[in-house]
């Protein structure tokens, strides 16, 4: 399947149009980067919880030693139906 089966296929269950849906799946990102630290949004297709990476000292393959700067990181949780159904 490819995005716009995607778009297509949500389009028709949702009964929307598909612009509709494209304009939708565009903002997610957006939206999601403004969930707080350690706070978590739980959606039919699972969880999305932001958290924040610590920084700490990495060596790359020439052997030098690189700082890995702090980062905020969105993780996700697939939820009980799509874990389900990927058996």
């Amino acid at each position: 399947m490819n995005y716009k089966n995607l778009v297509d296929k949500l389009a028709e269950l949702a009964e929307v149009d598909p612009e509709t849906v494209r304009s939708i799946l565009y903002y997610l990102p957006d939206v999601l980067i403004q969930i707080p630290l350690n706070h978590w949004v739980r959606t039919p297709l699972g969880t999305f919880r932001m958290t924040r990476r610590t920084p700490y000292i990495s060596r790359n393959p020439q052997g030098e030693t690189v700082s890995i700067l702090p980062q905020r990181l969105i993780k996700f949780k697939a939820g009980k139906r799509l874990r389900e159904a990927s058996d």
